[in-house]
């Protein structure tokens, strides 16, 4: 069986390593990391490393668009059974419904693995609404910010 670990910055990715390598010893697991992660910490572990062609900064919509489809293309490409993500997000649901892979899980920061819940348009839907959310919330600071800072508080009582 092959399985599919998408990375994360930080700690909860190594756990999530090392749970997988303890769950299914005998499988091949395949770890997708940026291009500069550092390795020495796989070294002695039974894993595949595949490098993305990003570095996990944030990038214009465009050009994120493109890297999306381009790491969606890397991870289809290795015909996973498993694929595994580490946040139920929804760019993360999204990517692994993406992945090709014929299950797909969460190892969450609570050290459940489970399945994913939700499905794809569902994600998506979360994922659009999300940005509507932010692009409203943004417009409403700006025009307060825009039409607030010529005024002055007027402390003085008559």
């Amino acid at each position: 069986m092959k399985i599919g670990l998408f990375y994360s910055y930080g700690p909860h990715f190594l756990k999530a390593v090392h749970f997988l390598v303890e769950k299914y010893p005998n499988d091949s697991i395949i770890l997708f990391i940026p291009k500069d992660f550092p390795s020495y910490y796989f070294e002695k572990l039974p894993v595949s490393l595949i490098p993305l062609p990003w570095q996990g900064q944030h990038i214009s919509l465009l050009k994120g668009i493109k890297t999306f489809l381009n790491i969606i293309k890397i991870i289809r490409s290795q015909d996973l059974d498993h694929f595994t993500v580490l946040f139920e997000s929804p760019r993360q649901i999204m990517l692994s419904k993406l992945s090709g892979a014929k299950h797909t899980f969460v190892y969450s920061i609570h050290k459940e693995y489970k399945p994913i819940s939700k499905g794809f348009f569902q994600s998506l839907i979360q994922l659009i609404n999300a940005r509507f959310k932010g692009l409203c919330l943004y417009f409403y600071i700006f025009l307060h910010v825009y039409f607030c800072k010529g005024q002055k508080k007027n402390n003085s009582h008559f």
